[in-house]
């Protein structure tokens, strides 16, 4: 596992941890906590396979990753 799919499992888990602390009682609600905790992470690490793989915008240039703040 890369280190950013393992920054996306560490941050979903944290998040599961703390909805699980709230109490946030049912399954949907835990599971959404941490996908939302992971996909900023999965998105950026995306968005560079991308870039890497050639793939430009319309213009045909390549446009930086707004995702990389989530990281």
């Amino acid at each position: 596992m890369d280190s950013m799919n393992t920054k996306a499992l560490d941050a979903a888990t944290d998040a599961l941890r703390d909805a699980f602390d709230r109490g946030e009682g049912g399954f949907e609600e835990q599971a959404h906590a941490a996908l939302e905790a992971a996909s900023p992470l999965l998105m950026a690490e995306a968005w560079n396979q991308g870039l890497t793989a050639g793939i430009k915008c319309e213009r045909g240039e390549a446009v930086a990753n707004p995702y990389e703040a989530a990281k």
